[in-house]
């Protein structure tokens, strides 16, 4: 065999091993928005939405447009994470903005919802997804509530109206349609009666699904955050206090912050308290 020869099949074996070796499995990270980053960010914010009681999950299309639809401020951001030296952990390396490592990277996931901040972080395979307050892991549940829709302020009200309007035995029932535009006495005489109505609502993110107003007496709660309406009805110059859960399946008429007896979604067997 002449020496050229044996240099191209020397070649050729090199080659040949070269390509059988597997290469390192990197995984270089640049904070940028890409499909399988919005993925794992998405499952996070769906695991955050099971938290709260949002229904449908916040997802991160809606969240990027800057105009969400929904009755709620709302927002994330989210960061690197450095793994390479053990698993995603409250105290994992935070990465710069631009810095880009060969190993293994995770998230961390900041949620803004109206006002209060959440942190998780999570690996690439989002599993586990953990909560983290102060640098600390805190427990928390991100599995369905069977909660459903969310409904809006508007509809939150209308239900805290129809609620009242059974609680004071008006006759009728007031809406919020009927308190934007009041009947004239003179176009119909049957609603002379019709009372004043004033109306206002916030979306709130409550502790515990107690919604701000406990029975007490030992009564225990859901003690993952709640989303909900914070309703105040004015009817004749008298204030009630309201709380809607954001499906609509929770209705708590709040009396010396107490419910009532007649709130509906609660199991109440105490005495309604007197009047606020």
């Amino acid at each position: 065999m002449t020496r050229l020869l044996r240099l191209l099949v020397l070649a050729a074996t090199i080659a040949l091993v070269v390509g059988l070796v597997p290469h390192a499995n990197h995984q270089p990270f640049a904070p940028k928005r890409a499909e399988a980053q919005a993925s794992i960010i998405n499952q996070v914010l769906y695991e955050f939405s099971n938290y709260v009681g949002i229904s449908p999950p916040l997802y991160t299309a809606e969240l990027d447009l800057g105009e969400l639809n929904r009755p709620f401020v709302a927002s994330y951001e989210f960061q690197g994470l450095d793994l390479r030296d053990g698993p995603v952990s409250c105290t994992s390396r935070i990465m710069d903005d631009n810095e880009t490592i060969i190993g293994s990277v995770g998230f961390r996931v900041l949620i803004t919802l109206n006002g209060r901040r959440y942190e998780f972080r999570t690996n690439m395979d989002a599993s586990p997804v953990i909560r983290c307050q102060s640098g600390r892991e805190v427990d928390w549940n991100g599995s369905p509530r069977g909660i459903g829709a969310t409904i809006d302020g508007t509809s939150a009200t209308n239900i805290a109206m129809r609620h009242l309007s059974g609680f004071l035995e008006l006759g009728q029932t007031i809406t919020v349609a009927l308190a934007d535009d009041p009947p004239e006495a003179d176009d119909d005489p049957d609603t002379e009666d019709f009372p004043r109505v004033f109306y206002r609502w916030l979306s709130v993110v409550y502790n515990d699904a107690s919604l701000g107003c406990p029975q007490g007496g030992g009564v225990t709660y859901d003690v993952r955050d709640t989303l909900a309406y914070r309703i105040t009805l004015t009817v004749n110059g008298w204030v009630y206090s309201y709380r809607v859960r954001a499906d609509g399946n929770v209705v708590l008429l709040c009396r010396g912050g107490r419910p009532d007896a007649s709130s509906i979604g609660l199991n109440i067997d105490a005495t309604a308290p007197a009047s606020e």
